[in-house]
């Protein structure tokens, strides 16, 4: 069973070692790799930031990726994901985010995707969201 929760302080090496995944820093803009008191400060930031959510997405209570959602503005959402490598292309990366999508059908969604990461642009576009320029991909909500 897949499920998406938020995140919370017990979560924070779990969120460490999949940022610092080889093939997420290579596509994250920020391919550096990141240290563990940069995370601990970031994390604990992040989860006391009213504009950012935290999500773990668990696979029969396992973790096996994140989703982050950004308020940009009062409708709109920058969201981005990240899986483990043994679980990506099995269609939880698509369960997980059309789930977060659905809660908030009302609002806007953002995407950044880089260019050779062509498997997240087809998840993404999978999901309805249109390509609108350099590395940005839009999903309107239901008013919008």
């Amino acid at each position: 069973m897949l499920s998406v929760v938020e995140a919370n302080l017990d979560d924070l090496e779990l969120f460490f070692n999949l940022a610092n995944d080889k093939s997420v820093r290579e596509n994250s803009f920020n391919s550096e790799k990141i240290s563990f008191d940069e995370h601990i400060l970031w994390f604990k930031n992040s989860l006391n930031n009213k504009h950012r959510i935290l999500y773990k997405i668990l696979k029969d209570k396992k973790f096996i990726g994140q989703i982050r959602l950004d308020i940009l503005e009062k409708d709109t959402y920058l969201i981005s994901i990240s899986l483990h490598k043994e679980f990506r292309s099995k269609g939880y990366a698509f369960l997980a985010l059309e789930q977060i999508i659905k809660e908030r059908n009302f609002y806007n969604f953002k995407a950044q995707i880089k260019k050779e990461n062509v498997k997240s642009i087809a998840l993404f576009k999978k999901l309805g969201f249109e390509y609108v320029g350099d590395v940005d991909y839009i999903k309107k909500g239901e008013d919008g």
